[in-house]
């Protein structure tokens, strides 16, 4: 977003398609408002958000902007309910960090996915298809953030996984939390296959650990193609554990 980005205080930018192209303004508003909401939801800072409709062609009348605002209203229903549950998931793992591993359930697992959440889209469709393919897979699917409880859950998921997938990317390679948990595999002994899903450098700390392992050029716009290649990957991978 652009006002974390070049720390701005205020922003502004048209109902694109609601003027010559027709798009009812019920549907922009739509789109704008949750595109907005999804963005400030990535940022733990304060932003105060004022709106300013401005309609210089006399075209809309006072209560055409009421989507607008209609809109709004439901994304920040969403947002409650999104954050509700997060905060449910964040209980819930506290109570199972707390716990000796045998009581945790399900707990071995075949595959680690290691990724940046910025690469979520594509690396959900790589879960689902491994799950829906009969292999067990531990991933940070809700995006949770990081505490002591959650360290150790991660610590612990990851030792008891045959493979570390790491997910390579611009995004992965900036991330912190990528670097450790890749760092973890290694001090555990544990298979690392990299998937590149563009072809940006490794960052020098995760270089050091798999410079020369063997990686799996993902090609997003062939996903099926790419996702059998990977499984092959992994089933050779998993007969060396």
């Amino acid at each position: 977003m652009l006002l974390q980005a070049m720390d701005l205080k205020s922003i502004a930018f048209p109902s694109i398609g609601a003027g010559v192209a027709g798009i009812p303004f019920e549907k922009v508003a739509s789109v704008m408002a949750e595109a907005i909401v999804r963005n400030l939801r990535k940022t733990n800072k304060s932003i105060s958000v004022e709106l300013y409709l401005f309609e210089g062609f006399s075209m809309m009348e006072r209560w055409n902007c009421l989507p607008m605002f209609e809109q709004f209203s439901i994304q920040e229903a969403i947002a409650k309910m999104i954050n509700k549950q997060s905060s449910e998931r964040l209980i819930m793992d506290e109570v199972i960090a707390s716990q000796p591993l045998e009581a945790i359930p399900d707990i071995e697992k075949d595959v680690f996915i290691c990724y940046s959440r910025k690469d979520s889209d594509v690396v959900k469709q790589i879960y689902e298809w491994l799950e829906k393919a009969g292999y067990k897979c531990w991933m940070d699917v809700d995006g949770m953030f990081s505490g002591i409880s959650f360290k150790k859950v991660v610590v612990d998921s990851i030792k008891h996984s045959k493979v570390l997938l790491f997910m390579s990317s611009e995004n992965s390679n900036k991330s912190c939390n990528v670097v450790s948990e890749v760092s973890i595999a290694m001090k555990y002994g544990k298979k690392i296959i990299p998937v590149r899903l563009d072809t940006s450098p490794y960052s020098e700390s995760i270089e050091y650990d798999i410079i020369n392992h063997d990686y799996v050029a993902y090609d997003k716009s062939k996903m099926e193609e790419s996702n059998r290649e990977m499984l092959k990957k992994i089933v050779s991978t998993l007969k060396m554990v």
